[in-house]
């Protein structure tokens, strides 16, 4: 059920992991079932865990995160994926709440190629970045405009929040 463990966000799966498990394991025994169904038992582990909406949806409790959603909450924020096994470990050890070890993963996780995920959707959402190709220059105003410059256009701002991101420089710079 370890997988599953992931796959719900949740640290300690409780009565969900129990269910999974009661779940496969009732479906391995059927009466009558021919003994390869044991492999179809999984999934229907697997089937049930990602439709539950445990995993579909990021459910967090109001008040203090958890540990667990904190960790959720720095991944999905900043790779855009689940928490890794770093993360995890550091959840279960309920260390994401000091501040010294929360500012390390920020700056962990940053150095991440996963990063550029955050990096490319937050200019992108910031600055309608992604409908740069929604209009065309007129080709009499701007004769030198060429896709090259278009596409280079796209990539300077991710790559200047990227370099303030990595060189701690203010957004005055």
């Amino acid at each position: 059920m370890a997988s599953s463990r992931r796959a719900s966000r949740l640290g300690g799966l409780g009565s969900h992991g129990r269910g999974l498990k009661v779940l496969r394991d009732v479906n391995c025994s059927r009466p009558g079932s021919p003994t390869g169904t044991c492999l179809s038992r999984d999934a229907a582990s697997y089937q049930a865990a990602l439709c539950s909406p445990d995993f579909l949806f990021l459910k967090e409790p109001p008040g203090e995160l958890d540990p667990w959603a904190m960790a959720s909450r720095l991944s999905y924020f900043l790779w855009n994926s689940m928490p890794d096994d770093e993360l995890f470990a550091l959840a279960e050890k309920g260390k994401l709440h000091d501040a010294g070890v929360l500012r390390w993963q920020v700056e962990r996780m940053l150095k991440d190629p996963k990063a550029q995920r955050f990096i490319t959707d937050f200019t992108d959402q910031w600055l309608d970045l992604a409908d740069i190709d929604a209009t065309t220059p007129d080709k009499k105003l701007y004769p030198e405009f060429r896709p090259i410059l278009r596409d280079s256009m796209r990539a300077e701002t991710p790559a200047f929040f990227r370099e303030l991101l990595e060189q701690d420089l203010s957004a005055t710079t």
